[in-house]
């Protein structure tokens, strides 16, 4: 207990308090959230000794006809929150990611108080249209502020881990879909090995929160890669066919960023 002679703010004393608070809840290997009934289950050593991964479990709806409208909310705040586009709405197109197989993986502050509400950065996967043979990456995106720390690049390559991991039941592929002027992202989707495979005219939403609505889709060969943990940080961590580079060229315009 604090003196009176100690001179600490209430909003330290507080501050102190929410940290201790939130380590000692997400100390545990698993954490769930009432509201939205999903699980976090914690994965690995924090990075950077400054965020912690989560996995993202949906639990079963308890009433069978309870479509659960918090847990969609949630995803659906935390995306706007993510991209900075507060007036988009994603909550449709994430029910149908996340419950074709879905999973997601999140990075939040090691001093938040809140798991749900302090979201890093976050990708949602699901095997798109019940595929058999690769994962589909829905979305991918990291709060402003703790842009340029890696955990995008983080995301994708355990998001690869889990991938090379279902190589037994028939996954070959990672893919997704990016804006065509998303010239950051796509740069580090091709760092990473992706490559693109097809340009999407009018593919995306059309409403105004898009800068335009053409997208380039880009395919991951897990049989390329050659050291997941190093991917997207060192050249030799895949190996990308001549014939790749060359689609991408004649199909989508694009010279692919490489090491």
């Amino acid at each position: 207990m604090l003196s009176t002679d100690t001179k600490v703010s209430k909003k330290e004393i507080c501050r102190i308090l929410r940290y201790l608070m939130f380590n000692r809840m997400s100390s545990k290997p698993r954490l769930y959230d009432r509201l939205t009934n999903i699980r976090f289950n914690r994965l690995g050593d924090d990075y950077n000794n400054t965020y912690r991964l989560f996995e993202l479990n949906l639990l079963p709806n308890k009433p069978l006809n309870d479509e659960n409208y918090d847990r969609w909310t949630f995803f659906d705040h935390t995306l706007r929150d993510l991209f900075e586009m507060p007036y988009a709405r994603f909550s449709y197109s994430i029910k149908n990611c996340m419950e074709n197989h879905g999973i997601a993986y999140a990075f939040v502050p090691l001093n938040a108080t809140s798991v749900t509400a302090n979201i890093s950065a976050m990708t949602i996967l699901t095997r798109r249209n019940n595929s058999m043979d690769s994962i589909y990456m829905c979305y991918m995106a990291t709060r402003k502020e703790h842009r340029r720390r890696g955990l995008a690049t983080r995301l994708l390559q355990q998001t690869v881990h889990r991938a090379l991991n279902e190589q037994s039941n028939g996954i070959k592929y990672i893919t997704l879909n990016v804006n065509t002027l998303n010239t950051a992202a796509i740069q580090l989707y091709e760092r990473c090995g992706w490559r693109c495979y097809a340009y999407l005219p009018g593919f995306l939403d059309p409403e105004p929160h898009h800068a335009t609505n053409h997208a380039y889709a880009l395919i991951l060969r897990l049989d390329n890669v050659k050291n997941a943990t190093s991917l997207c940080r060192e050249s030799n961590a895949i190996d990308i066919e001549p014939s790749d580079n060359e689609h991408s060229i004649k199909t989508c315009g694009r010279e692919p960023v490489q090491f």
